[in-house]
């Protein structure tokens, strides 16, 4: 039986992960108490308060580490040997492979052989598998152990990794049960999380005892001669990817970031929101998904909305000054019915007054502010009434994807002034006759 574990920065998966510790979300400080996370102590079965002569914590710190396609970290562990080792149980696994990933930035390796982070069943004395570290003169290599046996390294030429750098080590735990000494371990450095598993590997041995289970790890800190580092994120999992990263951007047609925009793609079980950049990041498995994106919150309802847009769409059906923008005509149609008339200005009166809070569609009964819009689509030519790609289709997702964007078109802003900042206070009716003159 063999279980191989990863430990790496970053996370990809198709399943729900064992355990993932994203270090930036805990409180600065003594890292024991904090989300299932304890002090290793030497009680069997243990991961309790600290009970040995070594009781100095290890503790999170401000500092960030990341890695392409995994994770970004903006706190760490902070390793330091002669502490008090730390650990966290996960949900007992007894067959398949499990994968351990650790995100780490190492500042000193000791010269001899050093374990970093167990893997154990059943007790805290019953170590299924384990990665090494040792100093390589200028850097370090890492290597792995099954059961008791000591580190086992690259034997044709280990990799050299370096001191100062954020790296990925995945740990793969496979279990077998043909004999009671075939369990695989295996060791992944630095792969590139945007693709499957890797085909080669830095290291694999099935020498050593079989594990019965695995459900629990910890770094064993209370010892000298360990290596000392930064610790960003811990994950272990059943499968090599949780999923790939589609990566993309909500933005207005004239480049204005779209905070709080909503995504939603067919087939997941959750949506995801624009962060301050208009930056979303979906994690999907494979297969096939159709992206949409909706805002329907604005704390001020009219925000962009202004008895000017009335003028200018006025112009626009009178032949007077059309809008120079297929983005503003899309703009001007609040109701949603492909093209731009007077009933469209008048259900932007009823806004502008109070009297609505969205705008409707009267054939779907939809309700909106907002729409977003495809900007790989072509809208330089908008027959009426027009049809618009709302949604962005991703076919046999498989990789990592980027550049997925978005243009957010708030209804009724035909000169583009919303504002992403504060809500601004829109003129009535009546100030904008004053402003406007006849146009109205």
């Amino acid at each position: 039986m063999s279980i191989i574990i990863v430990f790496s920065i970053g996370f990809t998966s198709f399943s729900q992960p064992l355990l993932y510790s994203n270090f930036s979300t805990f409180s600065q400080g003594n890292l024991s108490g904090q989300n299932g996370w304890t002090n290793n102590s030497s009680n069997v079965g243990g991961l309790g308060s600290c009970t040995g002569p070594i009781c100095t914590n290890n503790a999170i710190v401000n500092n960030p580490i990341s890695y392409p396609s995994f994770d970004n970290a903006t706190k760490c562990l902070s390793l330091i040997s002669d502490q008090d080792g730390v650990g966290t149980g996960f949900t007992s696994t007894k067959g398949g492979s499990v994968y351990l990933f650790l995100l780490c930035q190492f500042s000193n390796i000791p010269g001899t052989s050093t374990d970093l982070v167990r893997i154990m069943g059943g007790s805290n004395y019953s170590t299924s598998c384990r990665i090494y570290l040792k100093n390589a003169g200028g850097g370090f290599y890492a290597g792995v152990g099954k059961g008791a046996v000591s580190g086992v390294y690259n034997g044709s030429g280990p990799t050299l990794l370096g001191i100062s750098t954020p790296h990925l080590l995945v740990l793969k735990y496979t279990f077998n049960y043909v004999t009671t000494s075939d369990d695989v371990v295996t060791l992944y450095i630095d792969p590139d999380m945007s693709l499957p598993e890797p085909t080669t590997h830095e290291i694999q041995t099935s020498g050593g005892t079989d594990a019965v289970t695995v459900d629990r790890l910890c770094f064993p800190y209370n010892a000298t001669n360990k290596a000392t580092g930064l610790i960003g994120a811990v994950k272990v999992t059943t499968t090599w990817s949780d999923g790939f990263s589609v990566v993309g951007k909500c933005i207005t047609p004239n480049g204005t970031s779209i905070k709080d925009a909503t995504i939603s793609a067919t087939g997941a079980t959750a949506a995801v929101n624009t962060d301050t950049t208009g930056t979303f990041t979906y994690k999907l498995q494979t297969g096939n998904y159709t992206l949409k994106a909706t805002r329907e919150h604005d704390i001020n309802k009219t925000n962009g909305v202004t008895s000017l847009d009335l003028a200018l769409i006025q112009s626009h059906i009178l032949g007077k000054a059309t809008l120079n923008s297929p983005y503003k005509v899309i703009a001007a149609d609040v109701n949603g019915d492909g093209k731009v008339t007077a009933l469209d200005i008048v259900y932007m009166k009823r806004l502008i007054l109070g009297l609505d809070t969205t705008f409707n569609n009267p054939s779907t009964n939809q309700k909106r502010l907002w729409v977003f819009i495809d900007s790989s689509s072509n809208v330089t030519s908008l027959p009426s009434p027009f049809v618009i790609k709302d949604s962005i289709n991703i076919t046999n997702l498989n990789a990592n994807k980027t550049n997925q964007t978005f243009y957010g078109i708030k209804l009724g802003d035909v000169n583009w002034d919303w504002s992403p900042l504060l809500p601004k206070q829109t003129p009535s009716l009546k100030q904008g006759k004053k402003e406007e003159g006849s146009r109205l």
